[in-house]
């Protein structure tokens, strides 16, 4: 550990002295440290698992010092005068960001489906591009603007969460509906009535549907064992949205909705029976 402290110290105090000449030639400090780490990553010996726990907690101390320095000289009180704008930044920039991410996916990539579509627009929305930082911090660009930046980017990416989230895990359920709707339609063709297909469907799928879940969250689960906060929010979500898509949706909420929708659950019927029941 103490190694790795004077490492990190020496870089700090180097970026520091040169940091100047450096902003001339728009080397930034994300930039510079991630120079220094590739260049000590080839020179330096593989660490031991003992060290490599040390190496990860100042990696850590790093990218939240760099992440969070520019946002951490702003004071609540020039919060409060800019909270309007931070709104419209965070409540209509962010979506409509989101929103022309997704048409550009569809656009560009016509056989993405919908879902990794609105997952891609999601996921680079919030994405700040740390190459421009010496473009948005410069101080030609007024103060304002600049402090606006700096707390929208650090919001962004709590609030994009869900939207990701949403997209993965309605992907992933969708398997499980097209299988019991599938179960359904076929109880129905056969000649039963829509209440009685609905409780067939369901019991013929609903052991199966229940053990994948059930496997998927154990697998996803696991990464709540991680020790990155992003990893870890996302094993657990994704492992809650299955967990209540395969118990609460699709075991009640569908066969409920189907079996008060009745004949209407078959329109257009597009299949030769000629009633729903």
């Amino acid at each position: 550990m103490t190694a790795a402290a004077v490492v990190f110290a020496v870089l700090v105090l180097a970026f520091g002295a040169v940091a100047r000449g450096l902003g001339r030639v728009y080397v930034t400090a994300p930039i510079a440290f991630v120079i220094a780490g590739a260049v000590i990553s080839v020179v330096a010996p593989i660490p031991v698992q003992d060290s490599a726990v040390e190496i990860r907690v100042v990696a850590e101390v790093t990218l939240a010092l760099i992440l969070f320095h520019d946002a951490a000289q702003v004071r609540p009180r020039q919060i409060q005068g800019d909270r309007g704008l931070v709104l419209r930044l965070l409540l209509v920039g962010l979506p409509l960001t989101v929103v022309a991410g997704f048409v550009g996916a569809r656009l560009v990539f016509p056989a993405m489906p919908v879902m990794v579509a609105l997952l891609l627009a999601a996921a680079l929305a919030p994405t700040d591009a740390g190459l421009g930082a010496a473009t948005v911090l410069n101080p030609v660009v007024p103060v304002r603007v600049r402090r606006v930046l700096n707390v929208e980017s650090g919001l962004n990416d709590g609030l994009i969460t869900p939207v990701v989230l949403f997209a993965i895990a309605f992907g992933l359920a969708t398997d499980y509906g097209v299988f019991l709707l599938t179960r359904i339609r076929e109880a129905w063709e056969s000649g039963l009535a829509n209440r009685e297909a609905v409780a067939v469907g369901l019991e013929r799928t609903g052991r199966i549907i229940t053990a994948a879940a059930l496997l998927f969250c154990i697998a996803v689960g696991s990464f709540a064992t991680s020790q990155i906060i992003l990893v870890k929010e996302i094993g657990v979500g994704i492992a809650l949205a299955v967990l209540i898509d395969a118990s609460i949706v699709r075991a009640l909420l569908v066969p409920a909705l189907m079996a008060l929708l009745g004949r209407w659950n078959w329109w257009p019927r597009s299949s030769p029976r000629a009633s729903g029941g």
